[in-house]
């Protein structure tokens, strides 16, 4: 396949792994929606030579686009958030014995605090599992979670909904910050490396946003609003993932696709805009075989 080589040579570089991982995600999806891709194929941009992640294909309409593939990386205080969801997650699933959980991060945990938090779950999980119970712990301020062993689920659940959580889930409270100029600022990079006269896609890998408190209706409404203003991105996708499982489902809005699927041990979550700015438009059947490949 052409450009795999360097692909995989970013594959197999630390500092470039994840944007290249996402780039080989991005490439199965349009694989399995009968799709052809070349990686790393060289087209010129008004004076200079860019290398457009991938070079798609349909054979059936002989249209032809480039694709890039990129990450909206959080600012640090949510990079700290999510590390801190990530160790508190991974010391639930790894209970003695399983556990059912719910709960909320409820301010920026500072670095002195973190060992004594992790600490006061793991002593809360031996608790549990002495006297079999429900259990809500309060951390000051700082933490705000209920436990139980699976045989108590339910109890759980209830109490989640009650918050506005989800069963077997963690949240966090984020600082504020200016996702739409963030997003904005990602468009415009990778715009730069698309053609001018033909249709392009741009797929980001925007974790914030999926965690944002705006509702699927507000990204959709902003995005559409940003992508609208750039011309040489005919259709923008937003990913991000979860832990929790959830039901397979797509559904169209309007133009715009949005996709959730429960693969690979993790949720995936697409959301596919159309950009009616954009003088290039895809094939009705080529832009069919997006939303499919964005399903996956």
């Amino acid at each position: 396949m052409d450009g795999f080589y360097s692909l995989h040579q970013r594959l197999a570089d630390r500092s470039k792994f994840e944007e290249a991982y996402s780039v080989l995600q991005v490439a199965d999806g349009l694989v399995a929606a009968d799709l052809a891709v070349r990686f790393d194929i060289p087209v010129r941009v008004g004076s200079s030579l860019k290398v457009p992640d991938i070079l798609v294909a349909d054979s059936e309409t002989g249209a032809s686009f480039y694709c890039e593939v990129s990450t909206l990386y959080s600012a640090q205080g949510h990079v700290d958030q999510s590390r801190l969801l990530g160790a508190v997650h991974t010391v639930l699933i790894q209970s003695a014995i399983p556990a059912a959980f719910a709960g909320q991060i409820l301010r920026q945990i500072e670095d002195e605090e973190i060992t004594g938090l992790i600490n006061r779950i793991q002593w809360e999980l031996i608790e549990i599992e002495n006297d079999t119970s429900f259990h809500v712990v309060d951390i000051d301020g700082a933490l705000q979670l209920a436990l139980a062993p699976a045989a108590l689920e339910d109890r759980v659940a209830a109490w989640a909904q009650e918050h506005g959580l989800q069963l077997n889930s963690l949240s966090a409270v984020m600082s504020a910050t200016d996702n739409g100029a963030r997003l904005r600022r990602k468009i415009e990079e990778e715009a730069l490396q698309l053609p001018a006269g033909q249709p392009n896609l741009v797929v980001i890998l925007a974790q914030d946003l999926w965690m944002s408190p705006d509702s699927l209706a507000d990204l959709l409404a902003n995005a559409e609003e940003i992508v609208s203003e750039y011309h040489k991105v005919t259709a923008l996708v937003l990913t991000g993932e979860d832990f929790r499982s959830v039901a397979s489902s797509a559904r169209k809005i309007g133009d715009s696709l949005c996709a959730v699927s429960d693969r690979d041990g993790l949720v995936h979550k697409q959301l596919l805009i159309l950009n009616r700015s954009c003088p290039e438009m895809f094939p009705a059947s080529t832009l069919e075989k997006l939303y499919v490949a964005f399903s996956h």
